[in-house]
């Protein structure tokens, strides 16, 4: 699996590294900004809390250095946004790439058994591990799991930046909250993680097969009436459906 998506792996990863790389120039080009105006100092003070003077910065006027840094913050705002957008356009793409492969892999592996070993399957379960299942695997799970890494390498890059001004405070710190975040992880988010995903299964299994049955005994069900009841049993696999999400 990880040498079919090799390439794509890699390029996600870039992506996220270059949107860290970005978030955390435009944080700092605020920061002078921010601090002038919380300790309510002159303009003056800008340019020795911006620490340009690799530009020669503090020879110019204070007013053209204060327009500089609000350009170039808005510059970087405008290609952050500009990269935001096609980077979420090729995430969206790669990971319907491999939802898509995943099903027709699946498929394949169906088409590969005996009709005696196919007969056994359920139908529900072939669409829901074909379809649900590998678009979950790929936008949640894969999803996720790049959401996370990509805000982990923020987090650690400021969490170097922050060692390096003040290492004592910030190890306790960090310590603290790790701690903090392996019992809420073990004690409560991973039940709930678990039991979720079990009842997500059950209940996409459940609508599939109402479905199924809908489809193909729409005939005998106009004749008798009985849309009704099939519609019932429908909305109550959806209700179980948005409880479950509501908790």
């Amino acid at each position: 699996f990880l040498k079919k998506y090799k390439k794509n792996f890699i390029l996600l990863i870039v992506i996220a590294i270059i949107s860290n790389f970005l978030e955390l120039i435009s944080i700092f080009m605020l920061l002078p900004i921010f601090k002038s105006l919380s300790s309510s100092i002159n303009l003056s003070s800008l340019v020795d809390l911006a620490d340009l003077n690799f530009l020669n910065i503090s020879s110019f006027n204070i007013q053209i250095t204060l327009k500089m840094i609000l350009i170039i913050c808005f510059c970087i705002y405008l290609f952050k946004y500009i990269f935001l957008l096609f980077s979420n356009y090729f995430i969206s793409r790669s990971l319907f790439s491999i939802s898509t492969s995943n099903a027709q892999d699946l498929i394949n592996i169906y088409f590969k058994k005996r009709y005696s070993e196919y007969s056994k399957v359920d139908r529900s379960q072939i669409i829901q591990n074909t379809i649900n299942e590998s678009a979950n695997f790929a936008f949640h799970l894969l999803g996720s799991l790049l959401t996370i890494f990509s805000e982990a390498l923020f987090i650690i890059i400021l969490l170097l930046i922050f060692i390096i001004i003040k290492p004592t405070e910030t190890i306790f710190l960090v310590s603290i909250v790790t701690i903090l975040f392996l019992l809420y992880y073990f004690l409560i988010i991973k039940t709930f993680i678990k039991n979720y995903g079990v009842i997500r299964f059950k209940n996409d299994m459940a609508r599939i097969k109402v479905l199924n049955n809908i489809i193909e005994n729409y005939q005998q069900i106009k004749i008798y009436n009985q849309s009704v009841r099939f519609l019932e049993k429908f909305k109550s696999c959806n209700k179980i459906f948005n409880l479950m999400q509501a908790r």
